[in-house]
């Protein structure tokens, strides 16, 4: 998008000249006016002053004056009146300049609507304007022949009226008639014949390549009557002119339908003059280090110059130069008039002054004297601090002597308006070696002395110690206790001398600890160490064994033991401590669980063994869970149970423990099978028990092993040599009791169905085959029982007596007879 212009007027960027070309208005008129333009008052009391004030414009040294050269310029002659889009054959002396038609609006007959919606009625001048669309697909030019050829070489200015409204196809305000293209350039076109309507709906050089724009303006849309001004000079004779846009439009907003970019123009003027009068201001830069300078040419001679700065005259600048630097002007906007013959002729730059630069060149240094160039730019003032004292706001001081020996640090300060810059400096005057500094290292602890120099010298040089020792390093190490003293001696003979003292400190630790203990007193730790020096607390640091982080005397919340703590001193010379931290607080040495003898009882005991200073000890023992509290005997139990020991003093101590049931005792049956597969034998396994076991049947008997049962359902009570008991109940010869052998298979028929399962006992994995045998002995139904599966199922093929025979992999066999229905 192009940049917003700031006037209506041919312009130019910032820091460039801005050329004000206005009609001529005589000076005999300003000077007659209460204002005086030139002497940096306000004069008639209106709050401006000078150039501020509108009675000071410049209109130029030559009058524009009318050309007369554009026919029916406000469009009011018409060969009839307009009855819809497309009719400029109505409008007199004008047509459109290429196909995409152009329209004439005439109240006698046809104004589009939009204008009217718009508020754009009456016209500027009277009753007729003609109105263009642009898009980047049609673009519309109203176009005539000039009644006479506009000259080459010679100025012309073409000013009009126009206005711009979003319009649909129809005429009819579109988008709320809010503008939304941004703005462009118009243009008038020219051509040295007058020539017809060029074939293109783009812009005219693309239809016919003579046609070439002599001049434009950038115009923003508005839906208000606007006047602009396009001022050009004709490279050639100019017979043909036509108004519309020039080639580059821009990317977006100029799409076209459905709601079109729609421009009107009326009242249009030509005027021209002698010549083009025109000031040329040339930034002349820093014609010196310290000088910034600004001239002006003009197209004339024998008038009279003023500067202004922000329209306000600067008293005795009356010369086509301006010298800033002479009277330390700011940066700021410049005006320069120029006045001939009652006219005058302005124009005006912007000026920002770049800041000064510090900078000095050190020539030379001999003996006490400094030889010094300034090489400051951009600057006003200066002013020198040798570093001495002494200062200088000369420009070029050239020289400067030092009252003697050292090392002076300068700086230069240049000033330009409200801008400074420092320079800085560093002047070593050298006669004999300059010792800067020393530094003297104590012996301490077990580290032996040191002496280090700065020393200052303009050549090499040498040290000669007390000790003997002679080097060019200006330091010496491994000193023990007592005086030294330096000859440092450059390479003129010159010298200098030092003397030194290294101080003894003490081999060892300068502190003397006190050590305070608190003993602990059960859990949580409550013990704490406390250190007191004989000095202040804070020349000593602290490390402490248990906790590398607490750097601090006390140490607390600690249990009983040895703990080691290191001290530094001030010197950095250390020492470690131990301290033993006594136990007060009971501890429980040793604590044995006996489990009860039976799962569920409460016969489970427990043994504490007591250490500590403070008997006598009461214990106590808790159930966490059921939060009931045991004493001795305590008769535990399974569960969770906490211990907690209290001595005479209060200090306590706890611990937690589990108490966990035996396992419980397991009884299995195994049964006997005689050669049918038929149950005759019925033994109790038992297991997990403490022998000897008593058995107790549900029918009385104490038999260990029954052969006498008949099919029913029995309860087996057994208990151990602990007197624990256990029950279980189990179905022998019943449906749903099964039969369990050795393998491991439980065969059972289904109630109410002609289906056999087959179960595998857990654990169980070997493969079996299972036979389906009627009481003639045949093979009726064969399946495999792989040992991945749990269970199988049968179906009987009909009523009957079957025998169900499983063989294992082994060749071991187990059955069961079956009766159906």
């Amino acid at each position: 998008m192009r940049s917003k212009p700031t006037n209506h007027l041919i312009h130019h960027r910032p820091m460039q000249r801005i050329i004000l070309l206005i009609a001529l208005v005589a000076m005999a008129t300003i000077a007659g006016a209460q204002e005086n333009c030139a002497n940096g008052i306000d004069d008639d009391g209106d709050g401006l002053i000078d150039l501020q004030d509108t009675e000071c414009s410049c209109y130029g040294l030559h009058p524009w004056t009318p050309a007369d050269q554009l026919p029916n310029p406000s469009f009011e002659e018409k060969l009839c009146c307009p009855v819809g889009f497309s009719q400029t054959n109505c409008l007199l002396d004008w047509d459109r300049g290429t196909t995409a038609t152009a329209d004439y609006l005439h109240t006698c007959g046809f104004v589009s609507a939009s204008f009217i919606d718009a508020g754009l009625v009456p016209f500027p001048n009277d009753s007729g304007a003609v109105a263009l669309i642009i898009s980047d697909s049609w673009s519309e030019y109203i176009a005539t022949c000039t009644t006479s050829p506009l000259l080459a070489g010679r100025p012309y200015r073409l000013t009009f009226e126009v206005a711009s409204v979003p319009t649909t196809n129809f005429g009819d305000l579109c988008n709320n008639g809010d503008i939304f293209y941004p703005e462009l350039d118009l243009a008038i076109w020219g051509h040295p014949e007058c020539t017809g309507e060029i074939n293109t709906k783009g812009c005219p050089s693309e239809g016919d390549s003579t046609w070439q724009i002599l001049g434009s303006v950038t115009y923003v849309p508005e839906s208000a009557w606007k006047r602009y001004t396009i001022t050009f000079i004709p490279p050639e004779d100019i017979r043909g002119v036509m108004i519309g846009r020039t080639c580059d439009l821009p990317d977006t907003g100029y799409s076209g339908s459905p709601c079109y970019a729609y421009f009107a123009l009326d009242d249009l003027e030509l005027d021209t003059a002698e010549q083009l009068d025109t000031i040329q201001i040339s930034d002349n830069g820093w014609t010196e280090p310290d000088q910034y300078a600004l001239s002006a040419e003009v197209n004339d001679s024998g008038g009279t110059w003023q500067w202004y700065l922000d329209g306000i005259a600067l008293e005795g600048q009356e010369s086509a130069q301006l010298y800033f630097s002479d009277a330390n002007y700011q940066p700021g906007t410049y005006q320069v008039v120029y006045t001939q013959g009652g006219h005058c002729l302005q124009d005006s730059f912007l000026i920002d002054l770049p800041p000064p630069r510090a900078l000095a060149d050190l020539l030379m240094i001999h003996g006490d004297t400094l030889f010094l160039e300034n090489r400051s730019e951009h600057a006003l003032e200066w002013i020198w601090h040798f570093g001495d004292g002494t200062t200088s706001m000369e420009e070029y001081p050239f020289v400067h002597v030092y009252p003697g020996p050292g090392l002076y640090e300068g700086y230069l300060v240049a000033i330009n308006h409200c801008c400074t810059d420092t320079f800085f400096f560093t002047v070593p005057i050298f006669q004999p070696p300059f010792l800067v500094d020393s530094m003297m290292l104590p012996f301490i602890c077990d580290s032996l002395g040191s002496i280090l120099l700065d020393i200052l010298s303009s050549t090499p040089y040498t040290c000669e110690w007390n000790t003997g020792w002679m080097s060019d390093d200006p330091s010496i190490t491994g000193l023990p206790p007592g005086l030294y003293s330096v000859k440092v001696t450059n390479q003129n003979g010159q010298s200098t001398f030092g003397p030194f003292t290294i101080d003894s400190l003490t081999l060892g630790f300068q502190g003397i600890m006190d050590i305070l203990t608190v003993p602990t007193c059960g859990l949580p730790p409550s013990g704490s160490i406390l250190l007191t020096p004989a000095g202040p607390d804070t020349v000593y640091q602290y490390q402490w064994s248990h906790d590398p982080l607490l750097e601090i005397s006390l140490a607390e919340e600690l249990p009983g033991g040895e703990y080691t703590v290191t001290i530094t001193d001030a010197f950095g010379c250390r020492k470690a401590f131990a301290v033993t931290l006594p136990e007060w607080g009971p501890v429980i040495d040793s604590l044995v669980i006996t489990p009860p003898q039976c799962p569920g009882d409460s016969s489970g005991t427990l043994d504490v063994w007591i250490n500590g200073l403070q008997p006598p000890f009461d214990t106590e023992v808790l159930n966490i869970f059921t939060s009931e509290t045991k004493s001795p005997p305590y008769q535990l139990d399974r569960g969770d149970y906490l211990i907690q020991v209290t001595d005479s003093l209060g200090c306590q101590t706890h611990l937690d423990f589990e108490v966990i049931d035996p396992p419980a005792m397991k009884i299995d049956f195994l049964i006997g099978l005689d050669l049918d597969g038929q149950p005759t034998i019925l033994s109790p396994k038992i297991s997990q028990g403490q022998p000897p076991y008593s058995f107790l049947w549900s029918d009385g008997s104490t038999a260990p092993t029954r052969s006498d049962l008949g099919p029913g359902i029995y309860q087996l009570t057994v208990t151990d040599g602990l007197g624990c008991i256990r029950t279980k109940e189990f179905k022998y010869g019943i449906p749903g009791g099964g039969v369990i052998g050795n393998g491991g298979l439980q065969i059972e028929p289904v109630p109410g169905t002609a289906q056999v399962r087959i179960d595998r006992i857990p654990g169980q994995t070997a493969p079996w085959t299972i036979l389906i045998v009627d009481v003639y002995g045949r093979i009726i139904q064969t399946r495999l029982f792989p040992q991945d599966m749990g269970s199988l199922t049968c179906t009987l093929p009909f009523a009957g007596v079957y025998w169900v025979q499983a063989i294992r992999a082994d060749g071991f066999r187990q059955s069961r007879m079956v009766l159906y229905p």
